[in-house]
């Protein structure tokens, strides 16, 4: 019974998965669809609706072909064994997932861009840019330093706890436990050894901290036909988010603390782990699809806004298609912004055309496999 609650959970997630992404069209922006930007009249048209439709159906189907042989896992194995095995599948089919979803993402793609080529040229001619030149004069996320003060006083308190405890802490630690809870994994008391997970736990603060630095410094994106709603829109989303993050962060780094707390004091017995990570994943994924909902990507589907701000001009956002390689990647040498809002999706993107993005980028992979090699 435990081993079929454990598959179906697992492929509930799949199709989870396969749900979040395909839906992912209807919250992006309406001026760029699939990584196509489209003039105004056009945003909104059946042929657009259809390709939307198309891709949440494929991607679905997708999730839920590949979700299928975890049903039909049988019980003549040891729930450990057969765990271990859904567990490797998980990532596999993840992996196959997102190659066959890509790939219909680049074959509707390709299909909009036949269909831009046919549109009426007038409606392409009107293209405007525009700048808000006191934007960043506003509030537009949580400032940086509370993400680093707040994780750095749970790293405080963790690495306290940790050693004003160091006599009592037995000289063989579990580092690892298997999915029925039995440890499999050990090191011995040191130093090193008890500042692993703290020193994981300032890796992830870093992360946090850029990622709310990306929504803080990503280029402005404001529709030409509705100037001051798409302002307040941006602005909304983007604080919004930044709350998220921290909130997030908050929740990853007790996580962390309460895995080292279990480590060197044994407490596996004692607590009802895969119910605390499973609240942990849901509330982040409740989190993340709620604000999604709620803002679209920034803030298109935000509507707490004053009547006034009511605009409708006929004009259309600049066409930068040829800047965006595969309608997701921003490659624009003479834009000195590093970040953007992605051009599929929900949240920021980098400027590859940019040497800081490959650092940055370097940097947050190189970073883990330091703390890795230093503290294993």
């Amino acid at each position: 019974m435990k081993m079929m609650l454990f598959n179906w959970f697992m492929a509930g997630l799949l199709v989870l998965i396969g749900v979040i992404n395909g839906m992912t069209p209807f919250y992006g922006r309406k001026t760029s669809q699939f990584g196509i930007s489209l003039p105004n009249g056009f945003q909104n048209s059946e042929k657009i609706r259809a390709l939307k439709f198309r891709f949440f159906i494929l991607n679905m189907v997708t999730a839920a072909l590949l979700a299928l042989p975890f049903l039909f896992i049988g019980n003549s194995f040891s729930y450990e064994i057969l765990a271990k095995w859904s567990a490797i599948y998980l990532m596999v089919s993840m992996v196959i997932y997102f190659l066959v979803s890509g790939l219909i993402f680049l074959k509707i793609r390709n299909q909009l861009k036949e269909y831009k080529k046919n549109l009426p040229r007038p409606a392409m001619i009107e293209e405007e840019i525009v700048v808000d030149t006191s934007y960043r004069n506003n509030r537009l996320v949580i400032p940086g330093s509370v993400i680093i003060i707040t994780n750095f006083l749970l790293i405080l308190i963790t690495v306290c706890i940790t050693f004003a405890n160091f006599d009592k802490i037995p000289p063989i630690i579990p580092t690892h436990w298997t999915v029925g809870n039995v440890a499999d994994g050990f090191a011995e008391k040191s130093v090193k050894s008890l500042l692993a997970l703290p020193a994981l736990q300032v890796v992830l603060m870093v992360v946090m901290y850029l990622s709310n630095y990306s929504f803080q410094k990503a280029k402005q994106q404001i529709n030409a036909s509705k100037v001051s709603v798409s302002i307040h829109q941006n602005q909304a989303f983007r604080f919004a988010w930044s709350v998220y993050l921290l909130l997030v962060s908050i929740l990853i780094q007790c996580l962390l603390m309460l895995i080292q707390f279990i480590s060197i004091f044994d407490l596996m017995d004692k607590l009802n782990v895969e119910f605390i990570i499973i609240g942990f994943v849901g509330l982040v994924i409740a989190g993340s699809l709620f604000l999604t909902v709620k803002y679209g990507q920034g803030g298109e589907r935000y509507r707490k806004l004053d009547p006034s701000q009511s605009e409708n001009q006929v004009v259309s956002t600049y066409d930068d298609d040829t800047h965006w390689k595969l309608g997701v990647f921003y490659f624009n040498p003479k834009d000195p912004a590093i970040w953007v809002e992605k051009r599929f999706g929900i949240g920021t993107s980098m400027n590859f055309a940019r040497g800081q993005s490959w650092g940055m980028m370097i940097g947050i992979i190189v970073l883990p496999l330091v703390v890795i090699f230093l503290f294993s």
